[in-house]
C-alpha cells in the first residue's frame, strides 16, 4: 500500500480467501485481487514487503477506482455449486456496485449411489449492478451452454450486447434535498459515466455540445434556464455540467437524453 500525506492511498493486493460455516453446509473459496486509488494520482510505485518480496502498485490515471476480482466458487451442501471465473466488482463514486461475471457456471447435484453427480449444469455470462439507491439492475444476461446428465449442448454466443454508457448523479444525487438558494449559487451538476466496453468511454460524445442533460421543475422546463452541452473533465470518469438560469421551487428532475453517448 502506498500512503499520502492527505491519508489517501492506493492499495494492490492478492490472495485467497475461504468462508466456512456460513449456515449449514456454506462454503465459499476465492482468488481475489484488489485494486483500490483513493489519491487522485496516476501512482506507480515498488513496495517493498519484508521476507516477502516487493509489489508493484500501479494506476495510469488519476481516477478513483475501488475494484476487486478473481475466481471464486460456492458451494451449498455439495448439490448446488457455483463457479466464476474472471469475475470484477467495481464499486463507482456513487456507491454502486457494478459485476462483471463473463464466465459462470451453475450445477445441480444429485446422490448416485456412489456419491453425487451432476443433473444438470448452466454456463453463461452476466452483467449487473446493485446499491447506490438504486436496487438491483440487470445489465445483461446470456447462456452459452448446458448439460443434462451428462448429455450438453454448446450454444452460439451472441453478439456482445451493445450498451451506451450508464449515466448516474453525482452531486446532487438521485433523490437528495438540496437548498434550492445555494443550487443557484453553485449551478453545477457532476455526472459520472461508466463504459462496460474494453475502449472505455468515448469522450468526444460527452465533450461535445450535443447537450446530453435536460433540467425540468415539476415536469416543465423552467423558462430562461439552459443545461451547458460541454461539461468540464474533473477525472476519468466524472463530469462536471452548468446550467444558467435560476430554478423555481418545486421538484427538479435532471434527465439524460437518449441516443448522445457512446
Amino acid at each position: 500500500m502506498v500512503l499520502f500525506p492527505d491519508n489517501s492511498f492506493a492499495l494492490t493486493a492478492t490472495g485467497t480467501a475461504e468462508i466456512l460455516g456460513v449456515g449449514t453446509g456454506l462454503s465459499i473459496t476465492a482468488t481475489l485481487t484488489a485494486r483500490i486509488n483513493t489519491s487522485g494520482r496516476a501512482v506507480n510505485e515498488t513496495v517493498t514487503i519484508p521476507e516477502s518480496g516487493s509489489v508493484q502498485v500501479q494506476f495510469t490515471t488519476t481516477a478513483r477506482i475501488e475494484q476487486f476480482g478473481g475466481d471464486a466458487t460456492i458451494d451449498i451442501g455439495g448439490v448446488v455449486v457455483m463457479q466464476a471465473t474472471g469475475v470484477v466488482f467495481t464499486r463507482e463514486p456513487t456507491r454502486r456496485v457494478l459485476v462483471n461475471a463473463p464466465n459462470v457456471s451453475l450445477s445441480i447435484m444429485v446422490p448416485d449411489g456412489e456419491g453425487t453427480r451432476e443433473a444438470f449444469s448452466i454456463s453463461g455470462a452476466a452483467r449487473f449492478a446493485f446499491g447506490g439507491g438504486m436496487g438491483f439492475r440487470l445489465e445483461d444476461l446470456r447462456v452459452n451452454g448446458f448439460a443434462i446428465f451428462g448429455v450438453g449442448a454448446t450454444l452460439t454466443a451472441p453478439a456482445p450486447l451493445v450498451t451506451p454508457p450508464v449515466a448516474d448523479l453525482l452531486d446532487p444525487t438521485d433523490g437528495q434535498v438540496v437548498d434550492r438558494g445555494a443550487y443557484n449559487t453553485s449551478h453545477t451538476i457532476d455526472v459520472v459515466f461508466t463504459s462496460y466496453h474494453a475502449s472505455g468511454l468515448d469522450e468526444s460524445s460527452i465533450m461535445d455540445s450535443g447537450g446530453e442533460l435536460l433540467m425540468t421543475v415539476d415536469g416543465v422546463a423552467p423558462a430562461g434556464l439552459t443545461v451547458s452541452g460541454t461539461p468540464t473533465r474533473i477525472n476519468e470518469s466524472t463530469f462536471r455540467y452548468s446550467f444558467t438560469g435560476t430554478l423555481p421551487a418545486g421538484q427538479v428532475q435532471i434527465l439524460f437524453r437518449p441516443g448522445l453517448l457512446r
